[in-house]
């Protein structure tokens, strides 16, 4: 789980954004690719702080939500407006990669990853949770995620070692006949 952590870290936002309205609602605009996944890059922490009394999501055909994010403290307390908590919560990846410590006080739509985090829970999670430590003062009901996780082939170190050498011996073929 750590990897795929790093893997989603990695993936560039599909032009999905966050805007932040009367200082209290989020809201959620997915843009998705072809494969219909939406990705967000969220840099902007204060989205995630007890301010935000509202998410409020745009999926516009996305089937695959996956939201990056580099808060190390996350302290949720939005309700999910209409009740999507439990409909978002087997399609949204919630991938905080650097946080160390999330709080949900409200019920929350999702999978959370967040390999360094302790997580403390005093509502329903609708999704899966991987984290370091869990304080469970809420239900999980657990949802696994079934949408698409995009994948970008990375060579293998033995292929570059390989291609490598190839590309050395192409160019001292090529000085000799110089």
């Amino acid at each position: 789980m750590n990897n795929l952590s790093d893997q989603l870290t990695a993936l560039a936002s599909t032009g999905s954004s966050v805007t932040v309205s009367g200082f209290t609602k989020a809201t959620f605009n997915a843009v998705a690719d072809a494969n219909g996944v939406a990705v967000f890059t969220i840099t902007d922490s204060s989205i995630f702080t007890s301010t935000i009394k509202e998410y409020e999501f745009k999926l516009n055909g996305a089937t695959t939500v996956i939201i990056n994010s580099d808060a190390t403290t996350v302290d949720i307390e939005a309700n999910f407006l209409g009740g999507t908590a439990r409909t978002l919560g087997s399609t949204v990846l919630w991938n905080f990669y650097d946080a160390t410590d999330i709080t949900v006080r409200n019920e929350f739509g999702g999978s959370i990853l967040a390999p360094e985090a302790t997580l403390t829970n005093s509502n329903n999670i609708e999704g899966g949770i991987y984290v370091k430590t869990l304080d469970q003062r809420g239900e999980i009901h657990l949802q696994p995620f079934n949408g698409t996780i995009p994948t970008s082939p990375v060579p293998e170190p033995t292929t570059m070692l390989l291609l490598g050498t190839g590309i050395v011996g192409l160019a001292a073929t090529w000085r000799r006949r110089k």
